[in-house]
């Protein structure tokens, strides 16, 4: 497989770059990354994490759409999905008052109209869901053992297993050296129905 095809992330990624006139270098330095890593990611050697792509297509005016898929946005490709907003930070609130916490729009194949996303900010169900990846989400009511989407008073988003311990809501990790996380202490937003791995090291 040509490592440069037209449906590559990193073609994409080398077609701005080449088409702003910049050396490999010099777009590091304007997205905040190293010389290595964009040599990386134009090989597809390494796949851009979620904050680098909306960087990349707030610096240089491209659709983030199109650098995600690479399809033309301004012609409605059904088979794209639905369009979802990526929360840069989350709240209760988010859905009542959403604009400023919008980082993107991510087109998402196969889920609810009224789904969203957001960036996980730790491993505590990893593998499952990693820091770094993009979680899509169901706002609204969870069940004791879904896995759901919490926030903390800073904002993050955190994936967690609902359950009940007698009449309390206890949030579990997967992973041994994270906390139980209580109603108190988190909201819950909605209940997990995916997540896209962005691989968030550069």
């Amino acid at each position: 497989m040509d490592k440069y095809a037209l449906d590559s992330i990193g073609a994409r990624v080398r077609k701005i770059r080449q088409e702003t006139g910049l050396t490999q270098k010099a777009f590091g330095q304007e997205v905040g990354v190293s010389l290595p890593t964009v040599n990386r990611i134009e090989q597809n050697q390494r796949s851009p994490h979620a904050e680098l792509l909306v960087e990349i297509s707030r610096k240089f005016s491209v659709d983030l759409n199109w650098l995600l898929t690479g399809a033309d946005m301004t012609k409605r490709n059904e088979k794209l999905g639905q369009q979802i907003p990526l929360f840069s930070k989350l709240s209760e609130t988010l859905i009542d008052n959403p604009s400023e916490d919008v980082a993107a729009l991510l087109f998402i194949p196969d889920v609810p109209a009224t789904a969203v996303s957001c960036k996980s900010k730790d491993d505590a169900c990893s593998p499952r869901v990693s820091s770094g990846d993009t979680v899509i989400f169901q706002p609204g009511d969870c069940a004791a053992g879904d896995l759901v989407v919490i926030c903390d008073e800073w904002g993050n988003g955190l994936v967690r297993n609902m359950q009940m311990q007698g009449e309390k809501v206890v949030y579990v990790a997967d992973n041994k050296g994270y906390e139980h996380l209580g109603d108190d202490e988190v909201s819950c937003l909605g209940k997990v129905l995916g997540s896209i791995q962005m691989f968030a090291n550069t």
